[in-house]
């Protein structure tokens, strides 16, 4: 692999890939890869990213799938989350509004418990930084009192 060489990681359901492109493919072409890579995937299918803001982001052009490679490289990981839509299972029964309301409800909650997970992290972690500096501030203070 060269430096100048692109790595996606690419899920879709449980199964992650991870794929090296020589540098940033065309939609198309990685439409090709993602329907090569994922044997299962039958029919129309979505490309998604999750962006800074952490909002999930649906790719449908060549303009999208370059912004989204240009900003994501810029993060450090390209990401791709491949989600097959209705139509993506001849034998696949259709899903009914319950089922599509559930997994949107579902996705949300999972979308929404990942944030409240990250802002516990980020509490926990000022945390541990103000006991460390409280830490050391009394040892300061122990220390000041033994020279004295």
């Amino acid at each position: 692999m060269t430096s100048s060489s692109i790595v996606f990681k690419i899920k879709y359901g449980d199964d992650m890939r991870r794929v090296s492109f020589p540098s940033s493919p065309l939609y198309s072409s990685f439409l090709s890869t993602v329907s090569g890579l994922f044997p299962g995937l039958n029919g129309p299918f979505a490309i998604k990213y999750t962006d800074p803001q952490d909002d999930v982001v649906t790719v449908g052009s060549e303009a999208e799938f370059k912004d989204a490679v240009g900003l994501l490289q810029g993060m450090g990981l390209v990401r791709f989350v491949v989600i097959a839509t209705q139509a993506s299972s001849p034998a696949a029964p259709v899903p009914t509004t319950t089922t599509t309301t559930t997994t949107t409800t579902t996705m949300a909650m999972d979308i929404a418990t990942l944030r409240i997970l990250r802002t516990v992290v980020r509490q926990l972690a000022c945390r541990v930084r103000m006991h460390r500096q409280l830490k050391r501030a009394a040892r300061g203070a122990m220390q000041g009192r033994r020279r004295a």
